[in-house]
């Protein structure tokens, strides 16, 4: 299970892309081929795509912590697996990319939780200096998304993980086991995903 984020969420990106790539004369979606570019095309596509994602979401935030976000999203899409259009879904779902943002406990641009964040970054020897490290946007960055992709792989899917994400992972488990394949209702990963859908028709020319 360890590269299920990886796989699950580069076939996302690649049908989400496709998706965007825009219809051919008889109607039909025009199929998407990420290996027929480049790879440093490819990546330079990628940088110009989030780069204009966060200039219209989080302009306010200043350029220079502008760049440490796009920087910690990209580091995030290349450790995870994550599409990074995907983690600035979530960022404008959870805190509107407010980095002093605080809800019933969770804490900055994605809204984790102190002790979530404190036993993900002692598993995996990365820095904890307290709540103040949430209050950072690359190091909130950094321990959500990898937390988000331990959801993806305990779940196997990505809707149940963002679910599992807002609501807790032992009530997904319990809502799961009472409803069966029903499970919870996704409404958070409804907003998020149909976010992330707009943002990939709408950024898929840069």
């Amino acid at each position: 299970m360890r590269h299920a984020p990886r796989l699950l969420c580069t076939a996302l990106a690649a049908f989400a892309l496709g998706a965007a790539a825009g219809a051919r004369a008889d109607g039909e979606l025009a199929a998407y081929h990420p290996l027929e570019a480049p790879a440093s095309e490819s990546t330079g596509t990628q940088s110009k795509t989030l780069e204009a994602v966060l200039w219209s979401e989080a302009r306010h935030l200043g350029s220079e912590i502008r760049a440490s976000v796009g920087a910690a999203i990209a580091r995030a899409e290349r450790d995870h697996g994550i599409p990074a259009l995907l983690i600035v879904s979530l960022i404008v779902q959870e805190s509107g990319f407010d980095p002093t943002a605080e809800n019933a406990g969770a804490l900055g641009l994605l809204q984790l939780r102190p002790f979530v964040a404190k036993d993900y970054a002692a598993r995996r020897g990365l820095r904890w200096s307290g709540e103040a490290t949430l209050l950072d946007p690359a190091s909130n960055i950094q321990l959500a998304s990898g937390y988000l992709g331990e959801l993806i792989a305990r779940f196997g899917s990505l809707d149940l993980a963002l679910e599992a994400y807002n609501k807790g992972p032992e009530l997904v488990k319990r809502q799961l086991r009472e409803n069966g394949d029903q499970g919870p209702t996704a409404r958070f990963a409804k907003s998020v995903m149909g976010r992330y859908q707009r943002y990939n028709a709408r950024y898929s020319g840069f």
